[in-house]
Formats: C-alpha cells, structure tokens, sequence
C-alpha cells in the first residue's frame, strides 16, 4: 500500500507512436463467461500465459485477470494485523465462486524476516489456487527488497518458489519480485527524508532474481516494480534511465489508488507505456486515497467514484489485468469488509467475504463478477487509449 507521493521528472518526452495491432480478439473472445469452463481463453488456472507486446496472453488471444490482492502477509507489523488470517483454501475458494475471480494475489510480507514461513505460505496459496483453478501473483511485498541482505533473501525466496513451480508443474504461477521499490535505507523511515530507489539500481536487482527464476521456470510471468510506489513507468522509458529488461514473459507493476488526485498525472505516464508497446500490469489499485483511507491531514473525504470509473475504462480499454486492494476487515476504506468490533477475528463470519462489505468491497466485488463474466458495468466504458 503506497503513502501519498508525486514524483515529477524534469522534461516530458514524447509518447512512442507505435500502434501495432492487437492479436486478434473482440468481445467475449476476450474472456470467458463463466469462470473455468475449460474453452479457448477461458480463466481456468492451468492455461500458461506469456507476453507479447503490450498485451499478457492466452491461447494466442489478449486475457485479462481480475481478482483481489490480500493484505499484508506478516509485514512489519509482526503479523499483529488480521489481514494474514484470510490466507485459507476457503478465502480462495469464496474469492472464486462468489466474485468470480480467476486472480489472487499474495502480498508476503516477510520473506526476509522469517524465510520459511514465507515459502510454506507461497506453497499453500499455490496449491489452494490451483485447486480452485484460478491463478496465483506471489508477491514479495517489500519497499526496499534491493538493499543487501534483503536482496539475497529475496533470491533464495524465488530460487525455491519457482523450484516448487517446476515440481508441480504448475502453469498459474506469476511472480511479483518487488512490490514498490520506494526506499534506498535500510530502516524504516521510508517517507520522511528517504531516498528514492532508482530504476537502474530496480533493473539490476530484478535481472538476478530473473535468472533464478528462470533456472527453474523459463516461461512464468514476472511483474518487476516501478519507482515512487510502482506509479513510476515512466522511468522506464526516460532516457536518462536504462531502458525495459531483455528477456520474455516480463512485464512492468503499476500501481493507482483511484481517488487520489494527484495520481491523475499517472494517467499519462500509463498512456505513454501502452503507446511504447510494453506491457503493464496493474498488481495493486486501491479506490481511496494513497494511504488506504479517505482521511487526510484529519479531513475525511468521500470516495470519488467518477474518477475510480474513469481509471477503470483506461484499464479496462488496455486490456490490462489488475489485482485490487485489500482483502481484510479493517477501519481503512480500501479494506473490502467493514470493521465491526463485535465480530471476534477467530469467528468464521470474520473471514467471510460477504459479510458487512465496505463500500469498497461491494463495488469492486460488483466490477470483478461482471466485468470476467464478459458483462458491462454501469460507468465504466473502455477507453481505447490513442497513441497518435
């Protein structure tokens, strides 16, 4: 989950004109109507995937996954939040039959702090996906997951992921390596003062772990973070940066929290990416604002909807996948329950992931179930973006 934080880079370079035509694919060919039902560009979890151009693939067609990021696995709270206990089969299981996802995400928080409960987690929502026949991100959810140490512990984490991948012969496994980079310290005064990690110093940590991968699994997907949060694309394209990686199968985290205005600008910085041809994926949006809720400086606001609407129709009309968050119960508005203090956390109605939706919750719940249905959601209108 991302704080609120603009970079502005010095000097706009033009959008690429590259308009290279989409496989072809028009409608309901898109998708399926009906999670799993084994046709051509269905969203069962056993189909492998790969990248080409700007667009993720299956079966030679653009596919989008839709789906719900959980929250923080054991992150530097110490697991002391209750976002950890929706890491069941039975919250994959809801999260297919009654959202109709064909995508989780697993934000594992500490896969420095505590590198065997990290795996066995990543092991666990590998197989609960597979049986539900969905696909799986296995996210290394870190701000600063290139500094030493941190980097070596990363690599062992996809070294024996990706192993488990290739013993299984799993095919819906797609590997996040950095979150959002955003840190280049050591502690945790991430947002004060903290220097800002680069894209040169993210391509060369991200190129090793690659290669692990890739000595276990040549063909899973890799999203690699971008800088300020994973907003920063357009780092990728600057030329005073070092340019996309080289290699198949990779593509590029973009991260949005839809009523924050100053994401806005990041419109362009992802209109700008789909004009250069490479591909995005959108592995965390949140509807609020940047820090989860809709209080800023002590001032609440209301969910701006018109603009989750809009970015929607942008994301929609690219094609690009995303991942939503949160799956927790928590005060914070980006949390799909409500919080109710009456409900204790051990209680199944806690974890139940229709019971006393937020706001939040039931409109995306609402988008995922239609819009991977093939179905039109009321406001939101695909924009075919124009790259001229």
């Amino acid at each position: 989950m991302k704080k609120l934080l603009l970079l502005v880079l010095a000097g706009l370079f033009a959008c690429s004109t590259s308009t290279s035509n989409p496989p072809s694919c028009e409608g309901d060919d898109c998708n399926q109507t009906e999670p799993g039902d084994g046709g051509e560009g269905d969203n069962k979890g056993d189909g492998k995937l790969s990248v080409e151009g700007r667009y993720l693939m299956k079966n030679g067609q653009p596919f989008v996954l839709r789906g719900m990021s959980l929250y923080w696995y054991k992150g530097p709270w110490g697991g002391t939040q209750n976002g950890y206990r929706f890491y069941t089969r039975e919250t994959v299981m809801e999260l297919r039959d009654t959202w109709g996802a064909n995508l989780v995400r697993a934000a594992i928080g500490n896969v420095h702090e505590d590198a065997a409960d990290a795996l066995g987690i990543a092991k666990n929502m590998m197989d609960w996906t597979k049986e539900a026949g969905i696909y799986v991100i296995i996210d290394n959810h870190s701000y600063r997951a290139h500094r030493p140490g941190r980097a070596e512990s990363t690599n062992n984490f996809f070294r024996d992921v990706s192993a488990y991948v290739q013993e299984k012969s799993y095919t819906h496994v797609i590997y996040e390596v950095y979150n959002e980079p955003r840190c280049d310290l050591d502690n945790m005064n991430y947002v004060d003062g903290c220097p800002m990690t680069t894209w040169n110093q993210i391509k060369a940590f991200a190129e090793g772990i690659i290669s692990t991968i890739r000595s276990n699994d040549p063909d899973g997907v890799i999203l690699v973070g971008t800088p300020n949060w994973s907003s920063g694309l357009d780092h990728v394209l600057h030329p005073t940066f070092a340019g996309p990686i080289d290699g198949k199968n990779i593509m590029y985290s973009f991260h949005y929290y839809a009523s924050a205005s100053a994401h806005d600008a990041y419109k362009t910085y992802f209109k700008r990416f789909y004009c250069a041809n490479l591909p995005a994926f959108v592995s965390e949006w949140g509807t609020t604002l940047a820090n989860g809720t809709m209080t800023d400086n002590g001032v609440t606001y209301p969910l701006n909807w018109d603009n989750n609407n809009e970015w929607m129709s942008i994301i929609e009309g690219a094609k690009v996948s995303w991942a939503n968050w949160s799956i927790w119960r928590s005060t914070d508005d980006s949390a799909v329950l409500s919080n109710n203090p009456a409900i204790a956390a051990t209680a199944p109605e806690y974890t139940n992931l229709n019971h006393q939706q937020s706001p939040s919750g039931q409109r995306v719940q609402t988008w995922i179930r239609e819009l991977n249905a093939g179905r039109s959601v009321e406001g939101v209108n695909p924009e075919q973006i124009s790259c001229n």
